[in-house]
């Protein structure tokens, strides 16, 4: 029954976000809930939020490459600039990588709003 509503609540929604804490990413049922979303939604409706312990870095999560596919939600606290030099407004903003292995990035609430 647990999984029959986590099918339907993810087909409900517009967006998926998985909080990525390092409980979530060890579990199954955290896994087998990305994975369905991925089939449900395009990969620009998919998101993680990592919260990671201070002085965890991404390669203490072996095994879990998988993820680094997926767009994720960051913070900027305004001291950091675009490429172009020009400051990047504090806030948080959906990260994604793009296939020349450089990364965008797009204001949370205007990634939110997309349909």
């Amino acid at each position: 029954q647990t999984a029959l509503n986590l099918k339907q609540r993810i087909k409900q929604c517009d967006k998926f976000i998985l909080l990525a804490t390092n409980k979530a990413i060890a579990s199954k049922w955290c896994n087998w809930e990305l994975g369905y979303g991925d089939a449900q939604k395009f990969k620009e409706h998919i998101a993680l939020f990592p919260l990671k312990p201070k002085g965890v870095n991404d390669s203490d999560y072996k095994g879990t490459e998988y993820m680094k596919i997926y767009p994720y939600i960051t913070y900027f606290n305004g001291t950091e600039t675009y490429r172009d030099g020009k400051p990047i407004t504090r806030g948080y903003y959906i990260r994604t990588m793009m296939q020349d292995g450089r990364y965008c990035i797009e204001p949370l609430d205007k990634w939110l709003q997309k349909r």
